[in-house]
C-alpha cells in the first residue's frame, strides 16, 4: 500500500517555494499585491475585486498583470 503522505524532501521544497513566493509578494506595491491575493487566494473575480477596492475593472486587471510580471521577474533565478 503506497504511503499517501508526501516525502519529507517534497514537503521541504514546497515550504521553501511558498516562502519565496511570500517574500516576492511582499516586494510588490500594495495595490498589485491586494489584487493578486484576492484573485488567486480568495478566488475573487475581477469584477468583485474592482468593486471591493473601488477601482475600474481595467485598473484591477492591469494591476494584476503588472504584479504577475513583477513576480515572475523576482522569482526567476
Amino acid at each position: 500500500i503506497p504511503d499517501p503522505e508526501p516525502l519529507p524532501e517534497v514537503l521541504a521544497m514546497s515550504r521553501e517555494i511558498s516562502e519565496q513566493v511570500r517574500e516576492a509578494l511582499q516586494q510588490l506595491p500594495v495595490s498589485q499585491r491586494e489584487v493578486i491575493v484576492l484573485h488567486l487566494m480568495e478566488d475573487f473575480s475581477f469584477d468583485e475585486i474592482a468593486q471591493s477596492i473601488e477601482v475600474p475593472l481595467n485598473t484591477a486587471k492591469s494591476r494584476y498583470r503588472r504584479g504577475l510580471l513583477t513576480l515572475r521577474t523576482l522569482l526567476t533565478p
